[in-house]
């Protein structure tokens, strides 16, 4: 019996664990699997960041060099679809929803400028909508209407009241 007992507290050197190994295994495919996803990610995907950077400048190429609508002509716009929200679709306006999606404008400021109006709600009762506003010396206009993203509004059978704003400078 003796001889069980020394056998037992005589201790193996760590290299001989099997925990040891497991470990040592872990920590390698930590370093090198890590190394070889950079290495991956460096040759494999160049060109689509390259891709991504051009539409970027391109698009901040169409707006204006501020990169954000002047502030008169933007309270204009949330007029103008306000009044359209709740005069042609019927519904209660949100500023929270409205949102410029893009727009071009030259150095007088006439241009067009792309509205989406999407309430938190929309899909529940609330109506999404796409808006085109034309801006031509001073005259804002709805050129396009699309409601839930699938039904074009015919602007011909609605009140100019609702699609067209006039500033005056």
């Amino acid at each position: 019996m003796k001889d069980k007992a020394t056998k037992n507290k005589v201790k193996r050197p760590i290299y001989k664990r099997w925990w040891f190994w497991v470990i040592i295994v872990v920590i390698l495919s930590a370093i090198f699997g890590t190394s070889g996803a950079k290495d991956g990610i460096e040759d494999g995907t160049k060109d689509t960041i390259n891709s991504a950077e051009q539409q970027t400048e391109e698009k901040q190429e169409t707006e204006t060099k501020s990169g954000t609508l002047p502030i008169l002509i933007d309270g204009s716009c949330r007029a103008l679809t306000k009044k359209f929200i709740e005069g042609a679709v019927k519904e209660e306006y949100s500023m929270f929803a409205y949102n410029v999606e893009e727009f071009e404008l030259d150095e007088n400021e006439n241009g067009t400028i792309k509205i989406l109006y999407l309430p938190s709600n929309a899909g529940d009762g609330a109506t999404k909508v796409n808006l085109t506003i034309s801006l031509k010396d001073g005259v804002y206009k709805i050129e396009y209407a699309m409601l839930s993203g699938m039904y074009e509004v015919d602007l011909t059978q609605v009140s100019k009241k609702y699609t067209e704003l006039i500033t005056s400078d």
